[in-house]
């Protein structure tokens, strides 16, 4: 496990700073504050997930995320 923990931070220290800030954010939260915090994260990593075809300059994915987040699709 500390092999694996030690490749991750390697390689993306940011992203393991805020992880460890979200859990730290979540953990300090209030409890009725816990489902929009729950939802607010889902949805960013829901559209993390569909970020790197945009990369590809492709104007039909563009645009069905800029649909999707206009209308709360997600």
């Amino acid at each position: 496990m500390a092999d694996f923990v030690g490749t991750l931070t390697d390689r993306a220290p940011r992203a393991v700073r805020r992880t460890e800030a979200a859990y730290r954010l979540a953990e300090d939260m209030a409890l009725n504050g816990a489902p929009n915090f729950g939802n607010q994260r889902n949805r960013l990593l829901h559209l993390n997930g569909r970020i790197a075809p945009v990369h590809s300059r492709s104007e039909g994915v563009k645009q069905a995320l800029k649909t999707d987040i206009a209308e709360g699709d997600g």
